[in-house]
């Protein structure tokens, strides 16, 4: 997930669901140093992506197995601030189905071939 990259349109995050992730409201509120505000739902939406996408990119996650399903624990680490997101197995494949996710990629991309002696 590049979601920091200028050449694809930006992600619409209020057509994404994120109701199977389990987080600490806290860390959402220090993120956005709002806490006396409600924050918006697409602000709560862009914050758990960018905690997974930062996880996912660093590899800081790990499964667990409860209740005969795995848990997928991502643990975002950086700058003193330790963020810790769950979601089931199950759930997380349901999330990846939505069409919202990859409706700003581009459909095809340049490769650029080198050969040196």
């Amino acid at each position: 997930i590049r979601l920091q990259d200028d050449s694809y349109e930006k992600i619409n995050y209020n057509s994404i669901d994120i109701s199977g992730f389990i987080y600490d409201v806290t860390g959402l509120t220090d993120y956005y140093d709002n806490s006396d505000k409600m924050i918006e739902s697409d602000k709560i939406i862009e914050y758990v992506i960018m905690r997974v996408r930062n996880v996912v990119m660093h590899g800081n996650f790990n499964l667990q197995l409860k209740s005969n399903d795995f848990v997928v624990v991502f643990k975002d680490s950086y700058n003193n601030r330790n963020v810790e997101i769950k979601i089931l197995y199950t759930n997380l494949k349901e999330f990846l189905k939505q069409p919202a996710l990859y409706d700003s990629m581009t459909k095809t991309t340049s490769i650029v071939v080198g050969y040196k002696e």
